[in-house]
């Protein structure tokens, strides 16, 4: 798909009239981890570090608060802000005492196992 290659000379010759702001590119960068971690098939622990910190930039970026009108507009964002984070963090808070299985076959009991609760919670919150 690149003519000459991947070290072609070409590919160091791009430009772009247009350019992306600091807040615009961490957007890009928490949308693309917030996108793996939703369609994901097991967490990994880097992604969740990520994500924990993703979800309060994302939807502070979406809504803008500043850019509010009023004091009561201003308001009711941040606190959709703070409902958008506390929905996304709660399902993982939300655990157990239970029994998992391995990927060869053995299985164990053991704390932390998330409940249906908190899974449906999340995929709410996703879908949103």
């Amino acid at each position: 798909w690149i003519p000459g290659g991947f070290f072609s000379r070409s590919i160091r010759k791009w430009s772009s009239t247009s350019t992306l702001d600091n807040r615009a590119t961490i957007a890009m960068w928490f949308t693309c981890n917030f996108i793996g971690v939703a369609c994901l098939r097991t967490m990994h622990f880097q992604f969740l570090v990520w994500y924990f910190h993703s979800i309060p930039f994302l939807a502070w970026y979406a809504l803008q608060p500043e850019h509010a009108a009023n004091g009561y507009t201003w308001a009711l964002r941040c606190l959709a802000v703070v409902g958008l984070t506390l929905g996304v963090e709660i399902p993982y808070l939300v655990t157990g005492f239970g029994q998992v299985r391995g990927p060869d076959g053995r299985s164990w009991h053991t704390a932390g196992v998330p409940k249906a609760s908190g899974s449906l919670l999340l995929q709410v919150v996703h879908c949103l």
